[in-house]
């Protein structure tokens, strides 16, 4: 198929953060690149978060700003809307009456990450699909019995999943009757271009530390969905190893600051860290200094894995079990770390993923498990 119109649902302008942009821009700039006729699309209730003001707003003049940046960025500056359902005044990119056209002359509906409630005029979409990046927690909303969930189900006619494994004899989630089709994340290559610098020696992330009230409960147990229980998994990570790592984060409690600055202290590392705004395309964001441990990186510079001390470590066995066993035996791992290089036996803690993801899949963190 090719030249469809194709109408991308998200929420990049409510949440500006770097993970959310690159997310939406490679589906976005992949299906322009195949020829379909794309649009990028945001028009619901909830107010966006303004990074500059530090506060959810209804003042859209940030998300819109944004939404324009990162669509002429790819070539789509015409292509996109964002409004604030409900209010007056309140729509960017085209008119309402353009709006309210799009989505009865599309061809499809991709509500990828299904962050927009379907309401009267976006069901008027001939053909839904529900994108479903975070696998697992709506099966188990679902499984609860929650209206919330089936509707949103339920306004869709295809729910297309990350869960590669879903359906599978050792796949333990509810599919509650519903058929999946399985789909991966896009990426672009050309948004992460290599570039070399023999100076860079840290293996870098970025990323939220802890986020509450998310947790699903189901079958007499807890899957919670804040990182930092996978965080502290690794957080001895620092000891195990010289090659230095560096995190911006901010983590809000002052016991989480207390434990990550604790272990910094018993490392051999500087244990001053750069936090700043995830914000994407942000310009006024002020770096603000912690002094955090370094407790683990699933995504290291270009630069970093090319230069000889990094390219050393990564032919250990040891930094070879800190990597999904998804990552250990692909093309792009082979062409980082080169053959395993004889080591010491390690006692590193291996990562397992959950039941809904294939081995072969993109590695995905695990819910976290507590008993009660």
């Amino acid at each position: 198929m090719s030249g469809l119109r194709v109408v991308v649902l998200g929420m990049m302008g409510r949440l500006p953060f770097g993970g959310q942009t690159w997310l939406y821009l490679s589906w976005l700039r992949g299906l322009a690149e195949l020829g379909h006729d794309v649009w990028y699309v945001e028009d619901d209730s909830v107010w966006p978060y303004d990074p500059v003001q530090n506060t959810v707003t209804d003042d859209c003049s940030y998300a819109s700003s944004h939404l324009a940046r990162c669509m002429e960025r790819i070539g789509l500056a015409d292509r996109w809307a964002f409004r604030l359902a409900g209010y007056p005044d309140a729509c960017y990119g085209v008119s309402e009456s353009k709006l309210g056209e799009l989505y009865g002359s599309s061809d499809v509906l991709l509500n990828v990450v299904g962050a927009t409630d379907l309401r009267e005029e976006q069901l008027r979409a001939p053909f839904r699909v529900y994108v479903q990046t975070d696998p697992v927690t709506a099966e188990l909303r679902l499984a609860n019995g929650d209206e919330h969930t089936r509707e949103a189900f339920a306004n869709h006619h295809v729910i297309a999943t990350y869960g590669e494994n879903y359906g599978a004899a050792d796949c333990g989630v509810p599919l509650n009757g519903h058929r999946y089709v399985k789909t991966r994340q896009p990426v672009d290559l050309g948004f992460w271009t290599a570039a070399y610098d023999p100076g860079a020696r840290h293996f870098t992330t970025i990323g939220n530390y802890r986020h509450e009230g998310e947790d699903v409960e189901w079958g007499g147990e807890v899957y919670t969905w804040s990182k930092h229980h996978q965080w502290e998994r690794f957080i001895d990570l620092p000891r195990r190893t010289s090659q230095p790592f560096r995190l911006a984060m901010k983590p809000e409690s002052t016991e989480d600051v207390r434990l990550l600055r604790d272990h910094a202290a018993s490392s051999r590392w500087p244990r001053t860290r750069t936090c700043g705004s995830e914000a994407a395309g942000s310009a006024s964001a002020t770096p603000a200094t912690w002094p955090v441990g370094s407790p683990w990186s699933r995504r290291t510079p270009v630069s970093a894995r090319s230069s000889p001390r990094a390219r050393g470590f990564l032919r250990s066995r040891r930094a070879m079990r800190l990597w999904p066993r998804s990552m250990q035996s692909t093309p792009t791992m082979r062409a980082i770390a080169g053959p395993p290089a004889r080591s010491p036996r390690s006692t590193s803690t291996r990562t397992r993923w959950p039941d809904a993801y294939s081995r072969r899949s993109a590695p995905r963190e695990e819910p976290h498990r507590q008993r009660r």
